[in-house]
């Protein structure tokens, strides 16, 4: 089984838990972006309503189980019992169906967490260790719920796994860049306690049929494709303030590398050359909606916002099929240097198209 395209976590659940594409549901992301402003906002995929397999096996009499599903939040009646996942705002919101289920579980099992943000971690043993406290916590609430409520159907996620091959998948794949087996004990200690709880969880739950799966796999970042600045340079993206200075910083972009950095800064001031990386790519990263004040959006054709520039995705502003066509043979173009990569361009030229015209599960 593939995932979805785009193969990130928004789509794929959400196609998971409705059967629609990308291209039916129009969920390309967790994000949203406004054509009018081009910001980002986060999308409440939860509201979305009687499309889902358990709201529609709640209408047929099933008692269903809905646990830490992403993109679930506000939670939504069915005939049995949810419990929200990423993306719900806090334990102060109202996570649980029924309601009242949320004091039930702080009463038996203290405070529900609903993530660990790995960013915040300099030591690795300590993320493990915490990452295996909340482990547990999920699975001893998802045993109660399993005992109180004799679930015909029932979702359960462990998002532990996508938080730890977030943080530490260099000590992982033997083919990262910076591959280390520093901390390869604690986590294949980590590894194996999962398992152990999945195996606990199965026990618990008189099942008929099993199914286990993940919304994406994992790899190695070994090169970056900054897309914006590829936008910039064919002339796809337009910026209007401090124009000429951008422009002159296409040419030079090129050369950049054989320039150091120090002498770099000698040569333009920090703030012209911290604002121009954001957007040209000399290395530094930034948040894309803070320089959309500069993009010339009457002249510009197309751009790659915040988090959808992960996985490459260009948003066409107009003239799509005109736009779409050249900015093929462009990246072919760009792409002939890279063994295979040509050919993958060529397949997917029209993969949008693809997208939409995919059937329902």
């Amino acid at each position: 089984m593939e995932s979805t395209i785009p193969p990130v976590s928004g789509p794929a659940w959400y196609s998971f838990k409705t059967g629609m594409s990308p291209g039916q549901s129009g969920i390309f992301d967790f994000i949203r972006h406004d054509k009018e402003t081009h910001r980002g906002r986060i999308q409440i995929l939860g509201g979305k309503r009687n499309n889902t397999i358990f709201e529609i096996l709640s209408s047929y009499g099933y008692r269903v189980g809905v646990f830490n599903l992403p993109g679930t939040y506000p939670p939504c009646r069915i005939n049995g019992a949810m419990i929200t996942g990423f993306l719900t705002p806090s334990t102060s919101s109202d996570y649980t169906y029924p309601k009242q289920l949320k004091e039930i579980i702080r009463r038996r099992f203290g405070e529900y967490q609903f993530k660990i943000d790995y960013r915040r971690y300099s030591n690795p043993r300590l993320f493990v260790k915490d990452l295996r406290r909340l482990l547990d916590l999920r699975l001893n609430v998802l045993l109660y719920l399993i005992e109180e409520y004799d679930f015909d159907f029932l979702i359960a996620v462990f998002t532990c796994t996508d938080t730890l091959q977030h943080y530490l998948w260099k000590y992982i794949d033997k083919t990262h860049p910076e591959y280390s087996n520093r901390y390869e004990n604690i986590l294949r200690s980590f590894w194996k306690h999962l398992d152990d709880c999945i195996k606990t969880l199965i026990e618990a739950f008189d099942y008929d049929d099993l199914i286990i799966l993940s919304d994406h796999g994992f790899t190695s970042q070994k090169e970056i494709f900054n897309v914006n600045t590829f936008l910039l340079r064919k002339g796809y993206l337009a910026l209007k303030e401090n124009y000429f200075f951008y422009s002159a910083l296409r040419i030079i972009d090129p050369f950049s590398n054989l320039i150091s950095r120090r002498y770099f800064r000698r040569l333009l001031p920090y703030k012209k050359i911290k604002s121009a990386r954001a957007l040209v790519g000399l290395g530094l990263s930034s948040d894309f909606d803070s320089y959309i004040d500069k993009i010339d959006w009457k002249r510009t054709k197309a751009y790659s916002p915040n988090h959808t520039s992960i996985y490459g995705a260009i948003y066409i502003i107009n003239d799509y099929y005109k736009c779409r066509n050249r900015l093929t043979e462009d990246l072919k173009s760009l792409a002939l240097k890279k063994e295979n990569a040509s050919r993958y361009i060529a397949k997917n030229k029209s993969i949008a198209d693809e997208i939409l015209a995919m059937p329902r599960i």
